[in-house]
């Protein structure tokens, strides 16, 4: 793997150059994607215990019912990424995990009963939240994307894929995701065949001729979600997970005027 990684003293990275070697990012997380399920349920516990900050996650901790909550919610979101038999399907396999990770000392839990990070656990966390992060941020993009169809706006169904590949490498340029595999156009459609499924958006098909294509499938936002505040909403519970990047976009206010000031064609949608 000598040209797709490099060594200093005893650390490992991947040898990456901005925009030559990013051939070398995807190779490389083909290899990490096909041990991602040996490693899913602990990631999902992992990222959902992490994403409510240092105080929380390494002191006051966090009770067994809120975790399980972002547990429930994150892995409905990734629910195609992996095929697994058993997936937080009942609390008792949330409760196994758990166990399972105690014994570890990947967490434990504090005089109050609640879940911290065990102290010696810390690296093994960063290395669960590094299989899952990406696979997060491209749903976050996904939705992203999509929150610009607020309020009735719609895109072509043919053009959906492409342009949020492109919209998520240019966020990636701009730091504002942190990992190039998180463009891949797989992931793009599986998250965008989820938001489908589960009625974000939905298919139309226009009585008219956009672009020179007559009566053209379009996605627009459902009708339960053609509300700025629910999405905003579904925003906030999703950016829960993101690991912290150099530019942050909390709000809907933030993402609308970064997404017209940068990529103008978001305003045509």
């Amino acid at each position: 793997m000598n040209e797709t990684i490099s060594k200093k003293k005893d650390i490992f990275e991947p040898r990456v150059s901005p925009k030559v070697d990013y051939k070398n990012i995807l190779l490389l997380s083909y290899y990490r994607n096909n041990l991602v399920h040996l490693f899913i349920s602990e990631a999902i516990i992992s990222c959902s215990l992490y994403g409510f900050g240092q105080t929380q996650a390494w002191n006051q901790g966090v009770s067994k019912e809120e975790l399980w909550e972002k547990v429930l919610f994150i892995n409905n979101i990734i629910r195609n990424e992996f095929v697994l038999t058993t997936n937080f399907k009942t609390v008792e396999d949330y409760e196994k995990t758990l166990d399972f990770m105690m014994k570890n000392n990947t967490i434990k839990e504090n005089f109050e009963g609640k879940i911290i990070i065990h102290p010696d656990g810390e690296n093994h966390i960063n290395y669960l939240n590094s299989l899952i992060w990406p696979f997060i941020d491209t749903y976050w993009v996904a939705f992203t994307f999509i929150f610009s169809l607020v309020p009735s706006k719609f895109i072509r169904e043919s053009d959906m894929l492409e342009k949020i590949q492109w919209f998520a490498e240019s966020l990636y340029e701009d730091q504002i995701i942190s990992f190039y595999e998180s463009c891949s156009q797989e992931v793009i459609k599986n998250a965008v065949g989820t938001y489908f499924s589960d009625g974000i958006i939905v298919k139309q098909k226009l009585e008219t001729i956009s672009d020179g294509v007559k009566d053209p499938t379009v996605y627009t936002l459902g009708d339960d979600y053609n509300d700025e505040d629910k999405m905003q909403k579904f925003f906030d519970k999703l950016s829960h997970f993101r690991k912290a990047t150099l530019v942050k976009m909390n709000s809907m206010a933030n993402i609308r005027k970064t997404l017209l000031s940068d990529f103008p064609f978001m305003a045509k949608i």
